[in-house]
């Protein structure tokens, strides 16, 4: 990824965050995540990046913060259990 569209990708999650949370967020730490496909390779394509001196705690607690939240997206049923 250029510095100049991963700038803008952490300014964009900062304005965000401070959006959701109405109040000034600095963004600390990210995990970004991407699969594509492409007409000359018909494998799953997949991209990782990460905020620069990012923790390596930090980035273990973010991923097992997002497969919770996936989890129960995918699992829970409509009275709130989990299968």
């Amino acid at each position: 990824m250029s510095e100049a569209t991963k700038k803008a990708l952490e300014a964009a999650l900062e304005s965000h965050m401070s959006d959701e949370h109405g109040m000034n967020i600095m963004l600390t730490g990210y995990i970004l995540q991407g699969c594509g496909s492409s007409a000359e390779d018909d494998r799953d394509l997949l991209v990782y990046c990460g905020k620069e001196g990012q923790s390596g705690i930090v980035t273990q607690g973010l991923l097992n913060y997002i497969d919770y939240n996936v989890q129960g997206q995918t699992f829970e049923l409509a009275d709130g259990e989990t299968d």
